[in-house]
């Protein structure tokens, strides 16, 4: 988690280096957790997100990447459960949703974020690629563990899970 002074404002992105340490300041900047951290957006599961593609901050005199669930300031509803002692699980369409986890990075017992980016742009598509995430909710409410996803539930139904659809915000081109 960032440092209470860290969370307001970070340096911009790609700042760290041996030239840089002593010129850095705070500016104002724009950052994108979307499929353009993916190691691979191409493919329905990227390989999620690649540090490279990651924002870049000092803290506590270290560079460090900045992941998505590093900019939350509050805790998720999902590590509010995690922290009681239970299972959660998200599914969405990019693994940037790692801003599910909160704060800590901690709060999803399993995350499954299969690549919108790499499917079609037809509703027919989007209704195929949706039915990745209802498997996923089907498998949950069995407390299954689905291939390819981040974490696991240790044979657990997930308190709390969730996700969304794309069929119905598709348009074709």
């Amino acid at each position: 988690m960032l440092p209470a002074a860290d969370a307001k404002e970070l340096p911009a992105p790609k700042v760290c280096g041996a030239s840089s340490l002593a010129n850095q300041s705070l500016m104002p900047f724009t950052v994108v957790y979307d499929e353009s951290i993916d190691y691979n957006s191409t493919e329905l599961f990227s390989g999620g997100i690649n540090p490279a593609n990651l924002p870049q901050a000092i803290i506590n005199g270290q560079c460090t990447n900045i992941y998505p669930h590093m900019r939350t300031r509050v805790n998720t509803a999902f590590e509010v459960v995690v922290g009681a002692g239970y299972k959660t699980a998200y599914t969405d369409k990019h693994p940037a949703y790692d801003l599910m986890r909160g704060p800590s990075g901690k709060g999803l017992s399993e995350g499954y974020f299969p690549e919108i980016a790499a499917v079609g742009p037809t509703v027919e598509d989007n209704i195929a690629y949706d039915q990745y995430h209802v498997n996923a909710w089907l498998d949950w409410i069995e407390g299954k563990d689905i291939a390819k996803a981040e974490g696991s539930l240790g044979g657990n139904v997930p308190t709390l899970f969730g996700g969304n659809f794309q069929a119905g915000k598709s348009t074709p081109h």
